[in-house]
């Protein structure tokens, strides 16, 4: 969300809308689609805790790395 801006149709590079996802379809999604499908990820990639995706894994990755 930081690289967006809150700007579901922004694009940097080859990364798109709110949560900068790398598919070029995020762009035909609503914001709300987008931020549903960029939890999923966050989920997929960090796993759960109490039953909600690990955003704050995410969140010590990003401050990291740059990038989560």
């Amino acid at each position: 969300i930081r690289e967006s801006r809150w700007d579901y149709k922004a694009k940097n590079g080859s990364h798109y809308g709110l949560g900068q996802m790398r598919n070029k379809i995020v762009l035909k999604l609503t914001p709300r689609q987008q931020i549903d499908l960029h939890y999923k990820y966050i989920a997929h990639r960090y796993g759960f805790v109490n039953g909600e995706a690990n955003a704050c894994l995410a969140a010590e990755h990003l401050d990291k790395k740059g990038w989560h």
